[in-house]
């Protein structure tokens, strides 16, 4: 990525304790990281973590095959482990439906297997920072 777009600079940091200011960002995307996040209690920190450099009233836009579980979900259910996302956001969720991405090669980006259209489930997050956890998330 450096080589196709030497004008950006890339940056390399645990996504569970970023090294930003609290408040940094206005918006954040999440595409894929969160698939390869491997327990609950690990994407929990990672979406904490997100919540603290999200400005309050910050939207967080996650791309995932992984259907996280969000406060809304669980509301009514007795759940142990909790939601992935936390108390920290307020989401609506969309599923959509696309091709399974193939990379044969590191220097390329992934490319659709053929004959996958419209048949992979991805979810769509569209959340809000919740204003009533921000301080408990800032701790």
């Amino acid at each position: 990525m450096k080589i196709r777009f030497p004008e950006l600079a890339f940056l390399t940091m645990d996504a569970r304790a970023l090294s930003f200011e609290d408040a940094s960002f206005g918006a954040i995307v999440d595409k894929g990281l969160s698939d390869c996040i491997g327990s609950v209690t690990e994407r929990r920190k990672y979406f904490q973590e997100l919540r603290r450099v999200a400005v309050d009233g910050g939207r967080l836009l996650v791309l995932s095959q992984r259907h996280l579980q969000t406060e809304q979900d669980i509301l009514d259910q007795t759940d142990e482990d909790g939601s992935d996302l936390g108390p920290s956001w307020l989401c609506k969720r969309e599923e959509v439906y696309g091709a399974l991405f193939v990379e044969n090669d590191p220097t390329r980006p992934p490319f659709p297997q053929p004959g996958t259209d419209n048949t992979i489930p991805y979810f769509l997050l569209v959340c809000t920072t919740n204003e009533d956890t921000a301080e408990q998330s800032m701790t």
